[in-house]
């Protein structure tokens, strides 16, 4: 088997027609299967998986659960039931647009052997169809992207990748304790090589309020992705190292933001600190703003920015 797609599913009964229809829509010149998590949903999401399933029972495997397992452990089993060379991420929440999409990017990973996994572009789009804006930025996609690159923030959308299956034998533990499960399974394949990047767009990120990450709040979201980036810090070796402690200044560069914007400057002031001493500002070319930010918040002068106005 040349690839399997990895989908992983819980009370998508709204959109998981389409994110299989996106998948059993695809053109390609080798063979591949669909294995699909259902995590025991009360919705209707398993009748409807399993109507597929009978329908393309050649195509189409849907993992038996006899109870909930959580997002996390969903993804671990339907990872290592998967019999392909290559895997491709798909939530039954989003969905391709392009038929080529998996043709194109097994060839680009057949052709450069030095990578360990492919993305491409994504539309972002509300529950309602309107658009957002295209992600990940245009600089990401010009370029062959490293595990450092991936140390600052999480620039592949699942719905983005396939990647060469089985560099990841075991999953540690601290893989169950975060909320960005893709985000460290790009970071552990990235452990093998490079990061591809087709300069295309093929798939819609649905954002939507019943989503577990884009329907939780900025603040929320922003400790998150620092614990995560913390637990990285411990797991790449010294090349990378320097690199990993700047990004999780830069993440508290963010959190002294968000902190300040709720009125909790003890928080706000402690987290520029870590920002302007851990040299957190080396890292994004927008950290002006950031900057001036906190050295305010740390001298404790009046911040001003174009979101807010709030005297410190």
């Amino acid at each position: 088997m040349k690839l399997s797609v990895l989908m992983i599913t819980y009370n998508h009964q709204r959109y998981v027609a389409q994110a299989i229809d996106s998948v059993l829509m695809q053109r390609t010149n080798f063979d591949w299967e669909l294995v699909i998590g259902e995590d025991c949903s009360p919705d209707g999401t398993g009748a409807l998986v399993a109507d597929y399933q009978r329908r393309e029972p050649q195509r189409i495997r849907v993992l038996p659960r006899l109870r909930n397992l959580g997002a996390s452990h969903n993804f671990v089993d339907t990872y290592f039931a998967c019999g392909g060379q290559y895997v491709a991420l798909l939530e039954g929440d989003d969905y391709w647009t392009d038929p080529n999409k998996l043709q194109a990017q097994v060839e680009a990973l057949d052709a450069h052997p030095e990578w360990s996994m492919c993305g491409h572009r994504v539309h972002l789009r509300r529950e309602d169809g309107q658009p957002v804006q295209d992600f990940p930025p245009p600089w990401a996609c010009q370029r062959v992207l490293t595990l450092g690159d991936l140390l600052a923030s999480n620039l592949l959308p699942a719905c983005s990748v396939v990647f060469r299956h089985r560099l990841i034998e075991e999953f540690p533990s601290w893989h169950h304790q975060l909320a960005m499960g893709d985000w460290s399974v790009h970071i552990l394949n990235a452990h093998h090589g490079l990061i591809g990047m087709l300069p295309v767009t093929m798939a819609v990120y649905r954002l939507h309020d019943d989503s577990m990450w884009a329907g939780r709040d900025e603040l929320w979201r922003a400790q998150q992705c620092l614990r995560a980036q913390e637990q990285y810090s411990r797991i790449v070796d010294r090349r990378w190292s320097r690199r990993a402690r700047l990004c999780i200044a830069d993440s508290h560069g963010d959190l002294a933001r968000l902190y300040r914007d709720r009125g909790d400057l003890r928080k706000a002031r402690a987290c520029a600190w870590r920002y302007l001493l851990g040299g957190g500002w080396q890292v994004r070319s927008h950290r002006g703003q950031r900057l001036l930010t906190a050295l305010r918040l740390a001298a404790r002068l009046p911040v001003r920015d174009k979101a807010t106005t709030s005297r410190i």
